[in-house]
């Protein structure tokens, strides 16, 4: 006996794709190799170099993280600072302009030892974007 339910059913089952179950021995493993890029124990010197005429940064600063500030004065003074990385700016930037951190003790001397001016400034940011964001 003819069913218009029945037959509507077999209709719309015709219209969808057939699915195969997936069996255990289907089921393809992809194989996983590590490439090394580089050595990253290998120290460096393209971060504890700056590009003044100073060169070399001193011994205190870090070879990563922070804001690095390097300024060689008019009269040839040079004066490093580091921002350390801690007291950056973390989270989510709720307002326009941002303020990733504040560099303190650039006193009137500090300021005086430049001998009235900046002939050179260098700056090395490191930052660290972990979003998941496109």
């Amino acid at each position: 006996m003819f069913s218009p339910k029945k037959w509507v059913r077999r209709w719309q089952d015709s219209r969808r794709p057939h699915r195969t179950p997936v069996t255990r021995s289907a089921v393809r493993r992809p194989s996983l190799t590590l490439t090394p890029l580089e050595d990253r124990t290998v120290p460096t010197t393209f971060t504890f170099t700056s590009p003044t005429s100073g060169g070399a940064l001193p011994s205190g600063v870090t070879e990563v993280g922070g804001i690095v500030l390097d300024i060689v004065g008019a009269n040839g003074a040079r004066v490093v600072s580091q921002l350390a990385a801690s007291s950056l700016h973390q989270g989510f930037a709720a307002v326009n302009p941002l303020t990733i951190g504040t560099q303190t003790g650039f006193t009137s001397t500090v300021v005086n030892a430049l001998g009235g001016g900046i002939s050179e400034l260098a700056v090395r940011i490191t930052l660290l974007d972990g979003d998941t964001g496109p």
